[in-house]
């Protein structure tokens, strides 16, 4: 009976002990998951059942996002290059990989990307070209999510271990001005905006005027002659004849990529404003996107457009040969044939040998 009495007094006494260091548990671990539920959760998707996958992923101190990747092929691949875009402002990073590239079957081979950092919140759109199983240049893209963001476009081509940067950056407009270009300027604007830095050049609208507008880059810091490839970014939303010139020997003469929106590219030589078709192609035009200009030694001249930043896949291709001009200027136009139509922007000029 005493034993009794003595045993439910023990177990009141030990409830009453422990109960209230339960209790200071429970609140801790109560205010440890809000904080939790605060953040944004680390989340992977679009990669699930495909041939490459990702299995971890992070960001260092230096800023470097880290991809672990996994095989899902059964066969091994090998990572041709990743390109990661931030889905709030456009920026994006692009790195070819040639070496220590290839994720074996039951491994994991980690790639890292520069200029990414934490942040508040934003996803990252990722996609990774890879070939496996006798199949070349294949793609999956999926995004990562939990507050990250791009810091600088940045593009790393040529391989190597640590990728190099074989296109040189050649204008951004970071200047906020247009001093370095003659012509006429009144239809051009240095606006906040692009892709690269914090500027961009825009074009006004003019209506129904159906006048060719020139302003030429002259003089040094610009350059892209023949032997050369130049890419530059571009938003050609409702544009109607616009683009880039290059080969320019006087503000008028030279050569013209038009991307007409909506409906082509087309590759023009102008003679003293007077364009001159060389090559056309009806495309679908997806905004905002790349233009490559390939010009080679002999004259021959490519146009390529690029859907998005995923410089691995052409999405058309328009391409003639002239030697009428060989200048090393670059330059814009603009030409309204007629409608009411609004305004273009160019951004992230880079050229490589």
């Amino acid at each position: 009976m005493i034993n009794r009495v003595f045993s439910g007094q023990s177990a009141i006494e030990y409830l009453m002990t422990y109960g209230w260091m339960l209790l200071v548990v429970a609140v801790v671990g109560g205010a440890v998951f809000s904080l939790a539920q605060g953040d944004s959760p680390e989340t992977v998707s679009g990669f699930t059942g495909s041939d490459v996958q990702i299995d971890d992923f992070g960001v260092t101190e230096n800023n470097n996002l880290q991809l672990e990747l996994t095989d899902g092929s059964g066969q091994g691949s090998t990572v041709s290059a990743i390109n990661i875009t931030d889905e709030d402002t456009g920026k994006f990073v692009y790195k070819e990989f040639g070496n220590n590239n290839a994720v074996d079957v039951g491994g994991e081979t980690v790639f890292e990307l520069p200029n990414i950092s934490r942040s508040d919140s934003g996803s990252l759109e990722v996609t990774v070209f890879y070939d496996t199983g006798g199949l070349t240049n294949l793609s999956v893209s999926g995004s990562i999510s939990g507050g990250f963001a791009v810091d600088e476009t940045t593009e790393l081509t040529g391989g190597g271990s640590g990728g190099s940067p074989g296109f040189q950056l050649v204008e951004s407009f970071e200047s906020g001005n247009l001093d370095d270009y003659s012509g006429n300027k009144s239809y051009f604007n240095v606006v906040s905006g692009g892709v690269n830095g914090s500027n961009a050049i825009r074009t006004d609208k003019v209506d129904y005027e159906n006048q060719n507008h020139f302003i030429w880059r002259d003089g040094t810091g610009a350059d892209f002659t023949k032997g050369q490839t130049l890419r530059y970014w571009t938003n050609t939303t409702t544009a109607w004849y616009e683009g880039l010139t290059f080969g320019l020997e006087s503000v008028k003469s030279g050569y013209q990529a038009k991307i007409y929106d909506g409906c082509c590219i087309s590759l023009d030589r102008v003679d003293d404003g007077s364009a001159t078709g060389l090559d056309s192609k009806s495309v679908d035009i997806s905004n905002p996107h790349h233009v490559e200009i390939v010009w080679e030694s002999d004259g021959n001249i490519t146009l390529n457009y690029y859907e998005s930043d995923q410089f691995q896949n052409i999405n058309s291709s328009i391409s003639a040969v002239d030697n009428t001009y060989s200048g090393d200027d670059i330059g814009w136009f603009l030409n309204n044939p007629g409608g009411t139509r609004t305004n273009a922007e160019y951004d992230y000029v880079r050229v490589k040998d």
